[in-house]
């Protein structure tokens, strides 16, 4: 079964041994979503999006970090993550975040959510020290450099989201990169591109 996981009783370390795929976490966003079907269309994954505020794929790469470095605690599961992310994108109360779970008390989604939100912030930590990984000793471990992600158009327009480089409403983010690998180690953001040009954000 996907998201098995072997618990250290001393250190609570999880060992996750199975890989989740996309398909996986579709099927269990759209639990959430009371849907049956796994995501086909574009309102779909639309829906998705906004709901978690990521696509299934990027649930699949955080989860693979997590598998690596994340200290996972006793009781912690795959779905828990789609918790702590529907907490941190729908800014209403936790109430309400339990009516949409379904099924569960708003003490346990607080916990749980709240680790998930834990979890994340310590890969974000062990994902930098990457840059070491297959070092051959020079003192230039990393290059930076920033990039514009779209974003919807506001309403009514600001031009503060305006973006010269796409020619459309969007937010700029600091990248680092391992020279030795090609890994992102580093996320710096974001950003709104009018106030903040690349060489403010070095």
């Amino acid at each position: 079964m996907d998201g098995k996981r072997k618990l250290d009783k001393n250190s609570k370390k999880s060992t996750l041994v199975h890989h989740i795929s996309p398909r996986s976490w579709s099927h269990m966003g759209q639990k959430i979503l009371r849907k049956i079907n796994i995501l086909q269309t574009y309102d779909d994954i639309r829906r998705f999006w906004a709901v978690f505020g990521v696509s299934p794929s990027i649930f699949l790469l955080a989860w693979r970090f997590i598998a690596a470095y994340g200290t996972i605690p006793s009781g912690w599961m795959p779905h828990h993550l789609l918790w702590g992310l529907l907490f941190l994108k729908v800014y209403v109360s936790e109430d309400i975040h339990v009516q949409i779970v379904g099924e569960v008390t708003r003490k346990t989604f607080q916990k749980r959510s709240w680790e998930s939100v834990r979890i994340l912030k310590e890969i974000e930590a062990n994902v930098f020290e990457n840059r070491y990984i297959g070092t051959n000793g020079s003192a230039c471990l990393m290059s930076v450099d920033c990039t514009d992600f779209l974003v919807h158009e506001t309403a009514p327009f600001c031009p503060d989201f305006f973006s010269y480089k796409l020619k459309h409403a969007a937010l700029r983010y600091e990248i680092g990169v391992s020279i030795q690998r090609g890994d992102i180690v580093w996320i710096n953001g974001p950003f709104l591109p009018r106030d903040w040009p690349d060489i403010t954000i070095f």
